[in-house]
């Protein structure tokens, strides 16, 4: 079993990502997850994917998962559209540096990350999208697996 952890390195404020894996390697972590941010920026990895791959491997580190959490349940339509192209840029990221998963979440309508309205509330209450949120994901997500099962790469669901 590899031990690794999350982080944004290569993001605004945080560590290169050569600290990262000169520390994960110093403290004897197998691999890292990273966002979609900073060093793992999609379109950088698309465009020269070994300074990722070569980067890490400097440090016998590999990338277990690239995260990225996209909101496929925003209200606004064109909103979601950028959420889901940034979701399919993504998996195309982890096939291009042979990263085998990308983890994602499915979003909200609204922050407080609920299909059933209010905390607390039964299914079926004033305030219940669950349906109309379902529907939604089902049509947002299918063109996403399809392209994830097209280039060999395994979508984890982050819930909450």
């Amino acid at each position: 079993m590899d031990i690794g952890f999350f982080t944004n390195a290569g993001a605004d404020n945080t560590w290169s990502l050569q600290e990262c894996a000169k520390w994960a390697r110093e403290h004897d972590f197998d691999c890292i997850r990273l966002a979609d941010r900073g060093a793992a920026d999609s379109a950088s990895i698309l465009q020269d994917p070994s300074v990722l791959r070569d980067g890490l491997a400097e440090h016998d580190q590999y990338l277990a998962c690239l995260t990225s959490h996209c909101n496929l349940l925003d209200d606004d339509a064109e909103t979601a559209g950028l959420e889901q192209e940034r979701l399919l840029r993504a998996i195309d990221a982890a096939a291009a540096i042979e990263c085998p998963v990308v983890l994602t979440g499915s979003g909200s309508p609204v922050r407080n990350g609920t299909f059933y309205g209010m905390f607390s509330s039964p299914p079926g209450n004033a305030s219940d999208r669950s349906d109309e949120l379902v529907e939604r994901y089902r049509q947002m997500f299918t063109p996403i697996a399809d392209h994830a099962r097209d280039r060999d790469i395994r979508i984890a669901l982050d819930v909450a």
